[in-house]
């Protein structure tokens, strides 16, 4: 918070500077002559430079600074790695014994009273509430893009890339995203779902999670939607 105050003070600070520095161009605009009903030019036209000088130096000057914040990735509590797939995505756990999984969106017929249709998987991300969570994107195949509107998070999924950014959610509960670059046939079919919960049950997941992931083999697994959205999942062995 303090950061983005100082960010936001900055920014009125500058624009301030740049008001009064262009003022002499508004203030030089003269008086119209007889009979004439059209604005008047600027007194010269290095005064109208400098005021265009201002404009530019303020959009560079906001930019670069929101640019390196947004790059300025805080010490992490934990880290989770996601993999997209066409048409699934994949977490790994690796600060936490390294186990992985794949989440899947649940077909209509399948769904559970309260679940969102074409938003609700059948492995959430669980993440503890009040923990800065960085997070590594990557993809397997095609370009994707991991977006989770609530945390402010949209992050491209590049194959052979690791790309990262970070959340901190402060309140507990299930956060909806969808991948937000067109990756082929069912790509409005590949929901992200992460669930916040306190730090107890968050640990408990965790022990649960590692015995359910860790002793299951890694799978192949290729997603199919057919229309009305309803889920094919075959194992390649």
């Amino acid at each position: 918070m303090r950061s983005f105050v100082r960010s936001a003070a900055f920014a009125g600070a500058t624009c301030a500077a740049a008001i009064l520095s262009s003022a002499p161009a508004w203030a030089g605009m003269g008086q119209p002559s007889d009979w004439q009903i059209n604005l008047q030019d600027a007194a010269t036209p290095v005064m109208e430079n400098i005021h265009s000088f201002n404009i530019f130096l303020l959009v560079i000057i906001t930019a670069f600074r929101l640019l390196h914040q947004e790059l300025n990735i805080p010490p992490a509590d934990m880290t989770v790695k996601v993999t997209g797939h066409q048409w699934y995505w994949s977490y790994e756990y690796p600060d936490n014994g390294g186990f992985s999984f794949d989440s899947l969106m649940v077909a209509d017929k399948d769904l559970k009273p309260g679940q969102p249709r074409l938003l609700a998987v059948d492995n959430e991300v669980v993440v503890p509430v009040n923990k800065t969570v960085r997070i590594q994107v990557t993809a397997g195949d095609v370009i994707h893009s991991f977006a989770v509107p609530s945390f402010g998070v949209k992050i491209d999924a590049l194959p052979g890339r690791l790309n990262e950014s970070w959340f901190k959610a402060t309140k507990e509960g299930v956060y909806y995203g969808q991948c937000s670059e067109l990756c082929g046939r069912d790509h409005a079919f590949m929901p992200i779902a992460v669930r916040v919960v306190s730090e107890a049950q968050f640990n408990q997941w965790l022990e649960q999670a590692k015995q359910r992931y860790s002793a299951a083999p890694t799978s192949s697994r290729v997603a199919d939607v057919a229309p009305a959205g309803r889920l094919i999942v075959a194992d390649a062995q």
